[in-house]
């Protein structure tokens, strides 16, 4: 603690990356992925060196981040551990390491940010992180302290100095888990985000419905989306669900396949030039930078680059800029069969670029119905306050009317549903790995804030997914 208590007093932030997002300066970075645990750490290193050196001096790079792939810590070399090997490759570029909820406490996260803080870095992006699938065959529950929850990972750090970033997930397909993932981002806003990270995807009609919800509720706070490279073996991977959180269409992923069947190099020219026509689209949308993913290759990022001045200098304008776009794709749907919901109608339309009150078409707002059992069960429990009872009656009436005789969860907290239905027992809200369906990423149970969305539709409580 002594040692901590010094860093704390000797840490200067580095606070280059929230000035750029806040005076309103298109930012690129890039995503750097930590060497896998399987290999030596020094060979590891070398195609990550490599890239940054490639970039240090390049002023269309503003900053660096630095995943596990949002894999538990003890499955990849240590954070600190990379950032010292790219130490003399960093100095020009802020770095912003992301930083996993998985198997984190928050004495641990007070360690980890201790240790980041005396290698210099104050940039962090704070992510839930990944369940894994029991070795048990049908045990799904969730256990308390399997992931710190990235809301609570915030609000334990936000007086500390740092800058911090959340992440959102605007591609869902389902209204659950558009407005649960919009409830979550006030959340976290609440409890200290200064920006968001959105997950990788393609639909860009996603990408302004999330712009336009923020701008609806008058969140001043810069959002950063994630464009990821993809390879012809991802493909597939991404349909079966086994990027979490990630969706792709089958159109879309059609127009992959086409593309990779002509050739290797027209296959990465054609990725290249959409990933390009991504980012323009994203300035002009209003995001306040891109975050690219995928491209360790330091001759391929150039490649992007390059394409990236060249869209940025021909579609100056929304207009010009959606024209191209949907040229590019041929209206490709962009949406997974058969789920297409959208929050607002007049997505990527020409004449209506920013959230207009007057002008932009909400769509239908009809959240999930709890059903009657639901309810009963719901008002029994609240009136016996079950949360609060101990010994044999308590587990009772805890595992029939919650469905889990534990006391280690905060029932009010969601509605009587225990946390135990989520494999990563979040409390805050939900992550942002469920399919396009609504099922959770790795059973085929619905997500259980589903049922705690009904919940407080019918008690008019849905404020309360917003409040920290």
């Amino acid at each position: 603690m002594k040692n901590e208590r010094q860093l704390e007093m000797t840490f200067e932030a580095d606070t280059r990356l929230r000035e750029r997002l806040y005076q309103d300066d298109f930012t690129v970075l890039l995503e750097i992925v930590r060497p896998n645990a399987d290999q030596p750490f020094q060979l590891g290193m070398l195609p990550v060196t490599e890239v940054v050196r490639s970039v240090a001096t390049d002023k269309r790079i503003h900053g660096l981040v630095l995943t596990g792939g949002f894999q538990a810590e003890a499955e990849r070399h240590s954070l600190v551990d990379t950032l010292a090997g790219l130490k003399r490759e960093r100095k020009k570029l802020p770095v912003m390491a992301a930083v996993s909820g998985t198997g984190l406490s928050a004495e641990n996260l007070s360690e980890l940010v201790a240790r980041l803080k005396s290698a210099k870095v104050s940039d962090l992006l704070l992510v839930s992180g990944f369940a894994k699938p029991s070795p048990l065959k049908g045990d799904f529950a969730g256990h308390p302290g399997a992931h710190l929850d990235s809301t609570l990972m915030l609000q334990q750090l936000h007086v500390q100095g740092l800058t911090l970033a959340a992440t959102v997930n605007p591609f869902k397909y389902n209204i659950a888990d558009t407005f649960l993932q919009y409830y979550k981002m006030a959340r976290k806003i609440k409890a200290g985000a200064h920006f968001f990270v959105t997950e990788a995807g393609w639909d860009m009609k996603k990408i302004q419905e999330l712009l336009w919800y923020s701008q609806q509720r008058n969140y001043a706070i810069p959002v950063i989306a994630r464009l990821r490279f993809v390879r012809p073996q991802e493909v597939v991977p991404i349909l079966d669900g086994l990027c979490p959180g990630q969706v792709m269409s089958r159109e879309f992923a059609a127009q992959l396949q086409r593309e990779a069947n002509v050739g290797d190099q027209q296959a990465e020219a054609a990725q290249l030039r959409r990933l390009a026509l991504q980012a323009t689209g994203c300035r002009l949308l209003g995001c306040s930078g891109v975050q690219i993913a995928g491209i360790e290759d330091p001759a391929r990022l150039q490649n992007l680059l390059n394409e990236i001045d060249t869209y940025s200098q021909s579609l100056t304008t929304y207009k010009d800029w959606l024209r191209a776009w949907n040229d590019y794709h041929d209206r490709v749907e962009m949406a997974p069969y058969p789920r297409h919901y959208y929050a607002y109608k007049n997505l990527l339309d020409e004449s209506l670029c920013t959230y207009n009150a007057q002008h932009t078409l909400q769509a239908h707002n009809r959240l999930p119905q709890a059903t009657t059992g639901d309810r009963v069960r719901y008002l029994i429990a609240d009136a016996l306050s079950v949360e609060k009872r101990t010994g044999s009656l308590g587990r009772i009436l805890r595992k029939t009317l919650c469905l889990d005789a534990s006391d280690q969860w905060q029932l009010a907290k969601t509605f009587y549903v225990p946390a135990s239905q989520c494999p990563k027992g979040l409390e805050e809200g939900p992550c942002g790995g469920t399919r396009p369906d609504g099922t959770c990423e790795i059973g085929d149970r619905p997500c259980m804030y589903h049922q705690c969305l009904a919940r407080a539709r019918w008690l008019r409580r849905l404020d309360e997914f917003e409040e920290i």
